[in-house]
């Protein structure tokens, strides 16, 4: 009996001993969880190059390189979950000079994709125009040297690689990321970066490099 007692008190003096600790030490309470923010889309890059559009997961941030060979709607999935933004669609007819046919326009306020794409080499189904350096969302829009709407031909010249210069009809044209590098410069079809004034104002990509449009 009396051993019994001694054990209760001896609980009683443990239990007691831990509850004045807690009060008195916060690492008794449990430690916060931290919840994970998404990722700001100020920090991502839709990368517009010659043969793809490469546009990153929000999410995993891991980038998917997307021909302009394949269906419009993915590459239109993948920039609306990338920019957090729907885009504008609007039909266009068309043109008098025979350059468009008739197509759909996907607008990003900076980024515009265009199916079926306008002066389009191989089996293109889209193209890309950049007009700005983000999109909706915030998102940069850039080459893959870092280059963009704003930057002058001569941070072109100096930062990428293939990039070659035609200056005619009164507008300086810098060609990169060419497709086929192996046939004659007058077949030459890749992203166009266009500089009126030595300072690129559009991208275009995929383009032919030479033609009457």
């Amino acid at each position: 009996m009396l051993s019994r007692e001694r054990s209760g008190r001896a609980l009683v003096l443990v239990v007691a001993f831990a509850l004045i600790a807690c009060a008195s030490l916060a690492s008794c309470a449990p430690a916060p969880t931290a919840t994970p923010s998404p990722t700001s889309t100020s920090s991502l890059v839709v990368t517009v190059e010659g043969g793809t559009i490469a546009v990153p997961d929000p999410h995993s941030l891991e980038v998917t390189d997307i021909p302009y060979s394949v269906d419009v709607r993915l590459a239109v999935a993948a920039l609306s979950d990338a920019t957090g933004v729907q885009p504008t669609i609007t039909n266009h007819t068309a043109s008098p000079d025979g350059c468009d046919a008739n197509y759909t326009a996907y607008d990003w306020d900076g980024l515009e994709l265009r199916s079926p794409a306008a002066s389009k080499p191989d089996d293109t189904q889209f193209s890309a125009r950049v007009t700005a350096a983000t999109s909706a969302g915030g998102v940069a829009l850039q080459t893959s040297n870092g280059q963009h709407v704003g930057s002058t031909v001569a941070e072109m010249q100096a930062n990428v690689p293939d990039a070659f210069t035609f200056s005619g009809d009164g507008a300086t044209r810098v060609f990169y990321s060419v497709q086929n590098p192996d046939e004659d410069t007058a077949n030459g079809w890749g992203a166009i970066a266009l500089a009126p004034h030595g300072v690129v104002t559009d991208i275009l990509a995929p383009q032919y490099f030479y033609g009457d449009c």
